[in-house]
């Protein structure tokens, strides 16, 4: 499945655009956060004789908070699975980077559904070292707390998926982003 590249860009238009004036309205702002994590992750590899994979392995990531309010935000989230999960029938494995959108609701307390695609990554001596996208949705909750005057921590439980023709990739693990922003 091939993403126009078009479809990122209209969806980070979207977080910045201007949302109805309240009477007490909180400055918008925009925030990052690093988010590295650790996840269990698991893949149904074949659509005739399907075989499942699982391995721990490290994520990678960062958010991009565009805050509406003390308890919305739109966020932005890029996050790397850079361990390949090995294709049980093949001599290939594959890693991903989720590239997702959507609310934060909450502030000390948070649930973020997000959506998006997968760009997946095959490697080995019977793939075609190429580069596919995946349909992608996710949820975290986590609880956000500040440690200085602009620095914050957020702890989450998240899970991921992804799915293609021939192939279906999950993961649960824990995250913690360190966030900062005016």
């Amino acid at each position: 499945m091939r993403v126009h590249p078009i479809i990122p860009a209209l969806a980070l238009a979207a977080a910045f655009h201007p949302t109805v004036a309240r009477a007490q309205q909180t400055a918008h702002r925009l925030e990052a956060r690093i988010v590295p994590g650790i996840a269990l992750q698991r893949g149904i590899f074949g659509d005739d004789d399907p075989k499942t994979r699982q391995a721990t392995g490290v994520t990678v990531g960062g958010h991009i908070l565009a805050r509406r309010s003390e308890r919305f935000a739109w966020v932005f989230e890029g996050v790397l699975q850079p361990n390949g999960l090995q294709n049980p029938h093949f001599d290939e494995a594959v890693s991903s980077l989720y590239l997702q959108f959507g609310p934060e609701i909450g502030r000390r307390v948070h649930v973020r559904p997000t959506g998006g695609i997968a760009v997946q990554g095959w490697s080995g001596s019977r793939s075609c070292s190429c580069v596919d996208t995946a349909l992608a949705a996710g949820i975290a909750v986590g609880v956000e707390r500040t440690v200085g005057p602009e620095v914050r921590i957020a702890p989450e439980f998240f899970v991921r998926g992804s799915a293609a023709p021939g192939i279906f990739t999950s993961s649960m693990g824990v995250q913690v982003g360190v966030g900062w922003g005016r």
